[in-house]
């Protein structure tokens, strides 16, 4: 059973649905017909999913990092990595939470929405310094990020053994 067999029509149609919200919102109103400024020729949306790259790419850094920290790996495809599966979304950020800080071992995405639900609970977060992370980190002073993994590796045991100064990059973070 593969949980991403109609990922592309899934997210094609999610896009499409997207795209029509936002012209119901906030396209331009012409006699009365709402006009469509939010198309395909003029935006772009890129989408990944763990089979086609997404997660792949940081699956050799997670599995470097799980090897020597201890981590807990959430989402769709996790077991097949070793880590705890889906969780629903009311459970997500408690068991989040939990975790003295964050594990962003990724290197091509913006900005990703579980790192920023993250801080919002608290969590430092300890990253790939790639795309928007570093100057996250730079301006909130909640969390590390740096190129090096065996760094990443090393702050990460630094948070584990000094709950004191994983709360308060997490209150940085926050």
């Amino acid at each position: 059973q593969n949980p991403e067999a109609t990922w592309g029509r899934d997210t094609l149609r999610a896009v499409q649905f997207a795209f029509f919200m936002i012209n119901e919102k906030f396209g331009t109103l012409s006699n009365g017909v709402r006009i469509q400024r939010v198309v395909p020729g003029n935006t772009i949306v890129i989408a990944s999913s763990v089979s086609n790259g997404a997660g792949a790419v940081s699956a050799p850094m997670y599995s470097g990092m799980a090897t020597r920290v201890p981590l807990e790996l959430y989402g769709i495809d996790a077991p097949a990595s070793g880590g705890a599966g889906e969780l629903p979304y009311a459970d997500l950020l408690p068991a989040m939470a939990r975790h003295r800080f964050y594990a962003h071992p990724v290197r091509y995405t913006s900005l990703a929405l579980a790192l920023c639900e993250a801080m919002m609970v608290g969590l430092p977060v300890i990253g790939l310094a790639t795309t928007e992370l570093p100057r996250v980190i730079r301006d909130s002073g909640g969390g590390y990020a740096d190129t090096e993994p065996a760094r990443l590796v090393e702050f990460s045991r630094e948070l584990i053994r000094d709950r004191g100064r994983a709360q308060e990059l997490g209150r940085k973070a926050r």
